[in-house]
Formats: structure tokens, sequence, C-alpha cells
């Protein structure tokens, strides 16, 4: 059996080296290709603020094919206003489907979180392949090793950014079967009451919290370095700190941004060198 995607980034955690991805917010193949290509070992497409919909999503799960990044979607849920969402288990079962290898969802609740783990058991992945059928083995025998294989590969990591979603933490910690869990930085600051302000002592304090829980009980942490950070070296000074305390994916703030800041910094110098 191939190992999956999901297992190459466990392993690579359980080295206690961290996983480095982006979160993605446009929709491009090429795009997905390239950070593919220079070695980012997974990335987050949006599908909460963007046009990225499902057609989108499965052109850049197929864009990350014969390549070992993986590719998780962000699915569309308000963790903030809408209350308890039980759509959002359809919505996760569709993004696997659909073939993504995994889904993170920024919950409003704890049980928003245990609906989206639930919704991981089914089978349906890319099911218009029927890969539990062929030579050999009973199909009742194939569709178990499976179902085996589709749960080892995925995983599903409930997010909070939310005030009730920060109070619920040790409880969503607690749901059986959980393996990753996600803090949204920037919205963790600004429910926390210091807006853009990482480096508070609060958020901190926080991040400390749960990622102490979340290592005694074998969850991996996902968060991502934020606005703060408008230079490379910040930005992987900030990574070095997540690392330190207790963040194993750690996700740059997204491939737009970056090219932001490279292409404001590369205009100021063109035209500066165009003024002398």
């Amino acid at each position: 059996m191939a190992i999956s995607k999901v297992q190459r980034l466990i392993d690579k955690m359980n080295r206690g080296e961290p996983a480095i991805g982006v979160l993605n917010m446009s929709y491009s193949v090429e795009l997905v290709e390239i950070l593919a290509y220079v070695g980012f070992d997974f990335i987050y497409a949006d599908q909460m603020f963007t046009t990225i919909g499902w057609k989108e999503l499965g052109d850049m799960v197929r864009a990350a094919q014969g390549s070992d990044m993986a590719v998780f979607s962000r699915i569309e849920n308000d963790p903030w206003h809408s209350g308890d969402d039980p759509g959002v288990a359809s919505r996760v079962a569709r993004a696997l489907a659909v073939g993504a290898d995994g889904v993170k969802v920024n919950v409003y609740s704890k049980n928003e979180a245990r609906w989206a783990v639930d919704a991981s058991s089914g089978w349906h992945s890319r099911p218009y392949i029927a890969r539990f059928v062929g030579q050999g083995a009973s199909t009742t025998e194939q569709f178990k090793q499976f179902e085996a294989e589709k749960a080892a590969g995925t995983l599903i990591i409930p997010s909070v950014e939310s005030k009730l979603g920060i109070e619920q933490t040790d409880e969503i910690l607690d749901i059986p079967g959980l393996r990753a869990f996600g803090i949204a930085m920037t919205d963790t600051a600004i429910a926390l009451g210091h807006p853009m302000d990482y480096d508070h002592p609060d958020v901190w304090k926080f991040v400390d919290r749960v990622a102490k829980k979340a290592k005694a009980k074998g969850i991996y942490l996902t968060a991502g370095t934020g606005y703060a950070d408008k230079t490379w070296d910040g930005i992987a000074s900030r990574v070095r700190r997540l690392h330190d305390h207790g963040i194993d994916m750690i996700f740059l703030q997204t491939p737009e941004y970056l090219f932001q800041l490279a292409t404001q910094e590369l205009l100021a110098k063109v035209r500066s060198a165009l003024s002398k």
C-alpha cells in the first residue's frame, strides 16, 4: 500500500519537524503546481471567503497529484454568527468525496467539531472509482481495507477563532477520534481583545495551554503566521516561534499576501533605480 500524503505529514511531525504549508485564497491549478514544486508540505484551499467552489477544489486536488503535497479544504462555515450548523457534516463529506486529503473547518462550537470528525468516517472518497472492487479477495474484505486506508489517510481539523469556540476548546480536544486541531491566530487574538497583536501574553497563554493538552493526547496543532510580519526574516522567525510553542502544522499567510509583499518591494526598487 502506498503511503498517504497525510501519513507523510504525520511521520514528519512525529520526527519533531514542522509541516509547512500555505492558506491558498485563489483558484489556480498552476499556482498549486508551483507550491508543490517548491516543496510545501500542504495547502489549505480556502472555500470560506473565496470563489473556490467544488469543481475548483477538485481541480486543485488533481493539480497536486504526483507530488507529496497534501491538499486540505478550508470549507465554508461561519464560526461567529450562525449558531450550530449540522450542514457542516455534509460539506466535510463532500470535500473528502472530491478528493481532498482532509478538511479544516473553523467551527462555531464543540457540536460542529464533533459533526465534522464524525463525517470523516464515510467511505465516499472519489466514489466514481470503486477502489474496493478488484481481483482476489472478496468485495467485503477489500471494502474493509479501503475504509481503513481512507480513515488513516484523512485528517479533519476543527479550528477555533470565536469566543464560544475558544471557551469550548478543552471539550473539542476530548472528542473521540480527533487527530488535529487548529488555532486561527488572527481572529483568536481579536476574540481575546488584542486585534493583530499576535505576541500579546494572553494569546501565547492560550496557545501554550492548548499545546500542552494536545501533546498529552497526541493531537497535532495547526496555526498560521498571520499578517504582523512583513519581511522574509520576520515570517521565518514567526514560524520558528510557533513551532517552539507546540504548533506542528504551520501555514504561511497566503501566497497572495507573500506576492503582495514581494511585488511591493520589487516595484519600489524598480522605481528607485529608474529615478537615479
